[in-house]
């Protein structure tokens, strides 16, 4: 398999990963939330989705974790966050993993990003 190929897999898996069942959207908005706040309030931090995960609740199920990798990868290829340096892992079933560090490029977007998950979430609690 080419890289091009390869990379067009993993663009449907996580296109598939975006639109799925409720639940996973849901969780996955939720979890890209607060992604962002957690970058909006330590600016001059990197901050890796790795910490993001130990605040959030369990997954719901047919959640796989490295379904995780898809918030920080669609929020930087939108131009809202930048990859600044690495970090290792401080989940322990994780110890050997390094994870990225991101932070905010286009506070604007950032903020509006933001704004639209909300409203998603709060839309999404009221039905």
């Amino acid at each position: 398999m080419s890289v091009v190929e390869g990379q067009a897999l993993r663009d449907a898996a996580l296109d598939r990963f975006s639109s799925g069942p409720a639940a996973l959207t849901k969780y996955r908005a939720a979890a890209a939330c607060l992604f962002l706040e957690e970058m909006i309030e330590r600016p001059d931090e990197g901050v890796s989705f790795d910490e993001i995960r130990e605040m959030l609740d369990e997954p719901p199920e047919g959640f796989k974790p490295s379904a995780f990798g898809s918030i920080p990868r669609s929020l930087s290829v939108a131009g809202v966050i930048k990859r600044v340096g690495y970090r290792p892992s401080r989940i322990a079933g994780n110890h050997a993993h390094v994870y990225p560090t991101w932070q905010i490029k286009d506070q604007a977007a950032a903020l509006a990003k933001l704004a639209n998950l909300k409203a998603t979430l709060e839309c999404e609690a009221s039905e």
